[in-house]
């Protein structure tokens, strides 16, 4: 199927009215010149290391790097030392991370005057579909909404998770959105091993092999209409 090439401006700031805040937050350009950067989160902090605006609003919004445009020259150029803090612990789990996002949201568009808008454009996607001879997936005997992620750079462990999450996965390794289409709508058991730099090494089969050998499941290359974000404008924020 063809889609049609879809724009349809939404401009916004942003965080909404209701988005939750950090209690407090200090921001401070990097310093160390050391070319590391980093981001760690526990269930009411967020510290970051040398992490330029591009990758706070693509962290934000959890967005792929094709959904990015726009902003001033320093978006990537200046590295970003931020140390906030929840007022109270945050849920376990994806809900905390939901949260987390929202804060930074908010926290963007107090000190940096992030301003956006949004577009709705046909970009190149992976799909991941059932393969011909059907899924070889374990549905969870988990209890409950919790669930596990574990990862390395050549195996995924997780536990009673959807396949949306799965998707989140292979986006951020692929560095490409990844729609679901494979109709599953399940909590599953399962690990996938692979060659560490996505490529097969004779020992252990390169990524996409790997989704198919191990989980039955197959990724094709498409058009589809995606969300895009541009930048309108932003500032500097003050240190403190």
């Amino acid at each position: 199927m063809r889609f049609a090439w879809l724009i349809f401006p939404v401009a916004f700031l942003a965080s909404a009215a209701d988005d939750p805040a950090f209690e407090v937050a200090s921001i401070k350009p990097n310093k160390a010149q050391s070319g590391s950067s980093g981001t760690h989160t526990t269930n009411s902090r967020m510290t970051t290391e040398n992490v330029n605006l591009r990758r706070l609003i693509l962290m934000a919004y959890d967005l792929r790097e094709s959904q990015l445009t726009g902003g001033p020259a320093w978006i990537d150029d200046v590295g970003w030392d931020i140390a906030a803090k929840a007022e109270k612990e945050l849920p376990k789990g994806r809900e905390g991370e939901q949260v987390m996002r929202a804060m930074l949201r908010s926290l963007l568009a107090e000190r940096f005057q992030l301003r956006l808008h949004k577009e709705t454009k046909e970009l190149s996607v992976y799909a991941l579909m059932v393969g011909k001879n059907g899924a070889k997936l374990t549905p969870s005997a988990s209890e409950g909404d919790g669930s596990s992620t574990n990862s390395s750079n050549d195996k995924l462990e997780v536990k009673n998770i959807t396949i949306s999450r799965l998707t989140e996965f292979l986006a951020n390794r692929m560095r490409r959105i990844v729609i679901d289409d494979t109709g599953l709508t399940g909590k599953y058991d399962f690990k996938i091993e692979f060659a560490p730099d996505g490529k097969g090494d004779g020992e252990k089969p390169d990524l996409l092999v790997a989704i198919q050998e191990q989980l039955g499941l197959k990724i094709e290359s498409r058009k589809a209409p995606v969300d895009v974000y541009i930048v309108d404008g932003a500032e500097k924020p003050n240190e403190n």
